[in-house]
């Protein structure tokens, strides 16, 4: 069965979640724990990818003896293994997370800008068709 959009740019990204590299690394922490999700990318003064904070380099840090509050992003991120542009055939980025495992891709556009990210839901509602989803992303 081929996707039903072509490319990540056609389909609606639902996180947008992210922090720059200064963001002391409790506030990341807490955004984590706000939205339910289990990292987010961190930006440069750019807004440009530089690398991602999970849940467990959290918990990593925190195993460390860091104070989070004092810790800048930038000190407990990893780089992330895939960046994709928005043109990305959606097919091309189902293989980068079937095969790295990966649970969230950060999109960026033409001038590497974070636009969002897309999660294995968004690829896999977008190569359905939406399964009855409205442009807004509710049941209609």
């Amino acid at each position: 069965m081929k996707p039903h959009y072509e490319t990540v740019g056609e389909i609606k990204k639902t996180n947008t979640l992210s922090a720059r590299e200064e963001t002391p690394a409790y506030q990341v922490a807490l955004a984590l724990l706000e939205s339910g999700l289990h990292g987010m990318p961190i930006l440069d003064s750019e807004n440009k990818v530089v690398g991602k904070v999970s849940e467990l380099d959290l918990l990593k840090a925190l195993m460390e003896g860091r104070d989070l509050e004092k810790t800048p992003a930038a000190e407990v991120m990893r780089s992330c293994p895939v960046i994709i542009a928005e043109g990305t055939p959606l097919e091309e980025v189902a293989k980068y997370m079937v095969q790295l495992r990966l649970f969230r891709i950060p999109v960026v556009d033409e001038e590497n800008h974070l636009v969002g990210s897309v999660t294995r839901h968004d690829v896999l509602r977008g190569w359905l068709g939406g399964l009855g989803l409205t442009h807004e992303g509710f049941w209609g």
